[in-house]
């Protein structure tokens, strides 16, 4: 079995999208970040290795999970706590370039009302079934964001785990990397 050895509570403030000045300093080599970086994205390979030939990329988008994710985003637009939470249904690991933080319900407030989003897409959403009660959702969103003072990154690549449990799609983890510059 997996375990996280240094996932953070939360004490990270406007950290759904960092603003791009912040990653840079966090992704030092061998860094803390780094390593915690590295063993989330293990642990979701092995999850998908461990689902063999049951992971299969859907030929269109798994409409519960695409709807479930939008109601999570246009509840974090309204900072509506309440509608956010029971959108998710489930603390969650969040990683961002920063490392893994696990995500307690009972804190979403403090987190999502110093944020102010006036807008957040959900482009090209693509799902793969993990087995019967596991699906990964890839999209780009685009966005206007500001937390904590600062602008948030636009566009991002985002990656949501849902789950099956007691008859619903519960979040699981969420992840978000900006769009690297065209060159």
């Amino acid at each position: 079995m997996l375990q996280y050895r240094s996932v953070d509570t939360m004490d990270r403030q406007g950290f759904i999208r960092a603003p791009s000045q912040a990653l840079s300093s966090t992704l030092r080599p061998g860094g803390r970040s780094e390593r915690a970086r590295h063993l989330s994205v293990t642990a979701l390979c092995l999850i998908l290795a461990a689902a063999g030939s049951a992971a299969a990329q859907d030929a269109t988008p798994f409409a519960p999970v695409v709807a479930q994710e939008r109601a999570v985003l246009d509840a974090f637009i309204k900072n509506d706590t309440a509608a956010f939470n029971r959108a998710l249904g489930s603390d969650f690991v969040y990683l961002d370039a920063r490392g893994p933080v696990r995500w307690d319900l009972a804190k979403t407030s403090a987190t999502i009302m110093d944020c102010k989003t006036t807008q957040l897409s959900i482009d090209n959403p693509q799902t793969t079934r993990v087995g019967k009660d596991l699906v990964v959702l890839t999209y780009t969103s685009s966005g206007d964001q500001n937390c904590g003072g600062q602008k948030a990154p636009s566009p991002v690549y985002s990656m949501s785990v849902w789950q099956m449990r007691g008859g619903r799609w519960v979040g699981v983890a969420h992840s978000e990397t900006p769009v690297a510059p065209k060159q």
